[in-house]
């Protein structure tokens, strides 16, 4: 990696976006999850922001259509 190399910290809502196919966010955000799993952007994650989408997406006071907290695990 050199200095003009960019890596991005990757929001929690970026990736409760990137599950939710309701939202009007979902296809940009799955698109920039995806493209970080390819290799094709540097993106990183860090251990709060895993918990927050764990507490985030099986919380039906967060969202209307929770997860398991197997379906959550699977996504983490």
């Amino acid at each position: 990696m050199t200095t003009s190399d960019k890596i991005s910290l990757i929001d929690t809502n970026v990736l409760v976006y990137a599950t939710d196919g309701t939202s009007p966010f979902h296809e940009a955000a799955r698109n920039l999850r995806d493209k970080g799993l390819n290799g094709e952007v540097s993106l990183c994650i860090c251990p709060q922001i895993l918990n927050e989408f764990f507490a985030i997406v099986t919380s039906p006071k967060r969202v209307t259509n929770p997860r398991t907290q197997q379906e959550a695990l699977e996504e983490v």
